[in-house]
Order: C-alpha cells, then sequence, then structure tokens
C-alpha cells in the first residue's frame, strides 16, 4: 500500500546518501507529506511500532534539517551560515545591495536570518528595511532578526508584531564575540516551532492593536451613527487579515494588513 508516511519516510532516509542540493529538494518534498501527523487505519491493523517509528524519526529529521537559509549580515553571516550549514542550505548577503540581488527568489528559502543594523548602511535599521520589503512580497517567506540591543523605547514583543517576525535572538555580543552556537540553536528551535505558524502568530496578534488605533480614528469626532457603518468595514478588513493569518497564510496575512495600516494611515 503506498502511502504519505512511506513516501516521507523513503524520501528522508534516502537523502543522507545525496549531495545538499539534492538532499535540501527530498526534505522539502517530505516535509510536504506532513499533514495531521501520524496515520490512523480505522479498518485496518496500525503498522508496526518499527514502522510508526521510522515515521516519527524521518519526521523530526526533516524538520530539523535540510532549509533553505539566507543570511543577511554584515559581520557574522559568514559564522552564522557556518554554524547552520551543518543541518542546512545556506547563502549569504552582506550588505542591503546584495541582499536585493536575492531578492527576486526569496520564494526559494525556507528563512531569510537578517541583522537588524548593517553597519556599512547609510540606512539606520536596514534590517527593519529589508523586513518590511518581504513583507510586501507575494511570496511566504519567513524572517527571523538578529540584533545586538533594542532602542529602550522598542518593547521586543511589540517589534516582532509589528514585523511579523518568525523570531528574534538579542546578541550577547557582536562581531567576532558574538556566540554563533546560541544564534543557530536558537534557529533551529524556530524550525522545531515551525517558522510560518511563529510569523502569523505575531500578525494574528498585532491586529489587536490595529483594530484598536483603527477604531479610534473612526469614532473621534463622530456619533454612533455616523461611526457605524465605518466600524462594520473596519473589521471586516481586519477579520480578513486574521483569517489569513490563522489559516497559516502568511503571504495573504502580510499582504491584507499592509493594505489595512495604508488604508487606515497606521504604523
Amino acid at each position: 500500500m503506498s502511502i504519505d508516511a512511506v513516501e516521507l519516510v523513503e524520501l528522508v532516509e534516502g537523502s543522507q546518501y545525496a549531495s545538499d542540493e539534492e538532499r535540501a529538494t527530498s526534505l522539502t518534498r517530505a516535509r510536504a507529506l506532513w499533514r495531521t501527523g501520524l496515520p490512523i487505519f480505522p479498518e485496518l491493523g496500525p503498522p508496526s511500532e518499527e514502522m510508526y517509528l521510522r515515521v516519527q524519526n524521518a519526521h523530526s529529521r526533516a524538520i530539523a534539517s535540510g532549509r533553505r537559509i539566507l543570511v543577511v549580515d554584515d559581520q557574522i553571516a559568514d559564522a552564522v551560515a557556518n554554524a547552520l550549514r551543518t543541518n542546512h542550505l545556506c547563502e549569504i548577503a552582506e550588505s542591503f545591495e546584495e541582499f536585493r540581488v536575492f531578492e527576486p527568489r526569496l520564494g526559494d528559502f525556507d528563512l531569510v536570518v537578517l541583522d537588524r543594523r548593517l553597519r556599512r548602511e547609510t540606512i539606520d535599521n536596514s534590517g527593519d528595511a529589508i523586513a518590511e520589503l518581504i513583507n510586501q512580497r507575494a511570496d511566504a517567506v519567513p524572517v527571523f532578526m538578529m540584533t545586538f540591543r533594542l532602542p529602550s523605547h522598542v518593547h521586543l514583543d511589540d517589534w516582532e508584531m509589528k514585523l511579523g517576525l518568525a523570531g528574534v535572538v538579542i546578541k550577547e555580543n557582536d562581531g567576532p564575540e558574538a556566540e554563533i552556537d546560541k544564534i543557530a540553536q536558537r534557529i533551529n528551535e524556530v524550525f522545531r516551532d515551525g517558522p510560518i505558524d511563529r510569523a502569523c502568530s505575531a500578525i494574528e496578534a498585532s491586529m489587536v492593536r490595529y483594530r484598536r488605533q483603527a477604531t479610534k480614528q473612526l469614532t473621534d469626532g463622530r456619533s454612533t451613527t455616523q461611526s457605524a457603518l465605518l466600524l462594520e468595514q473596519m473589521n471586516r478588513a481586519a477579520d480578513s487579515v486574521v483569517e489569513r493569518a490563522q489559516a497559516n497564510d502568511l503571504a495573504g496575512a502580510r499582504l491584507r494588513r499592509g493594505a489595512f495600516l495604508r488604508d487606515y494611515r497606521l504604523d
């Protein structure tokens, strides 16, 4: 009997003998086969415990390895990429300009790892600018951010929600003193949790604030009757963002949220 679970096992177990590129492709196909967990056969006897264990192990390996990652950092991109290459396929960009070279094929990556501030750039907090560019695209690559420190007026949760990030790591040191293993460990934790799930959760959470801000904007200076229709329209637009986020449609959630922010002039 040919089932997805068997194909998943074959793809993962066979990938260990493949090149890095072939391995990444096989593991991407394997991840796409995992829908709702281990198969259940209500009218047949279950597979052997050994086969179930092989499926579980294959799924764990597919989730934890074979990802395509773009690392954007002007100081430690090579070091971070090398730490991740044990399990993943990595490419690097060391400037905003180099990132633009990769931009047409961002949809090929499973994660973009960004430093918040590329020191060679004239754009302050250029990592934020790159994240905002990615949020305007129709592909669904999630973003993970690295930063040495946040400004005193910025709260970490607010920053994650504003940019719809899959995760953040605060570097204890920067440059040659950065603790690369801790950064790589945090990225691997995000993969285990699901970077698209995490990014969509951040977008959904952000809509609580944006809906509140839009409500204030529409009700200030208007009577209940005057604002009723406007509020109804706004809530429908906000609900559409939340629905896309809950469906793990990262591209749809990003684009609809972007339209919402433009329509109500929110930041």
